[in-house]
């Protein structure tokens, strides 16, 4: 018999392959979790314009752009996982960076969360382009904020609004599709069926 040696070639860049090594995703958008040497637990997610594939519905000056909620579904994600089921509270969400989501690509994106301290963790959200745009690429910040065990946090006080009395102090009302298709286009803000949820909007004096 003679020798051989075979080498296994990696089709994959092993940055844009980690989300998937790591196990079942705990959500769509949070990923799953990723083995830390540090007390920072963290999650990894792949995402594009296509996946999930509502993103899609959501685009900023003509480019798909994660949306806003995306971060505060994100979050509270993370809550349940870092503080299990229960209500929690998200704090101080700032949105430092857009995340632009290609056509041609995806982004692999990362959440960690620190360590919990008077019943809150800190965290952020992170992003740099998946697999082979991902050579010389650095980790860009999009979101910071902090998550509670919301039995940590006093009631709020509720103000209960009247809707009929709002209605009638309208001064001009806007339907569905006036708003989708003509007042948020105008403004470089295009909304797919996914993302259109407000039925009429009405207008008060200031």
């Amino acid at each position: 018999f003679e020798n051989e040696r075979y080498w296994f070639e990696p089709t994959k860049s092993p940055r844009g392959s980690l989300a998937a090594s790591q196990g079942p995703a705990l959500h769509p958008l949070l990923g799953n979790r990723v083995p830390s040497a540090l007390p920072t637990q963290l999650f990894a997610a792949r995402l594009s314009c296509h996946w999930p594939k509502y993103l899609i519905d959501h685009q900023v000056q003509g480019s798909p752009v994660f949306p806003a909620a995306g971060y505060v579904e994100q979050a509270l994600a993370a809550a349940e996982q870092v503080f299990g089921p229960g209500p929690h509270v998200l704090e101080n969400l700032s949105i430092q960076h857009a995340m632009f989501l290609p056509e041609a690509s995806a982004r692999a994106v990362q959440i960690a969360v620190a360590p919990e301290s008077g019943g809150a963790c800190s965290l952020e959200t992170y992003s740099m382009p998946a697999e082979g745009d991902a050579v010389g690429a650095r980790w860009s910040l999009h979101a910071a904020g902090a998550v509670r065990r919301g039995q940590t946090v006093p009631p709020a006080d509720v103000i209960a609004v009247d809707l009929d009395e709002v209605r009638g102090r309208s001064v001009m009302t806007h339907t569905h599709d006036e708003f989708y298709q003509d007042i948020m286009p105008s403004r470089g803000l295009v909304y797919g069926p996914t993302f259109q949820s407000v039925q009429y909007v009405f207008r008060t004096p200031v």
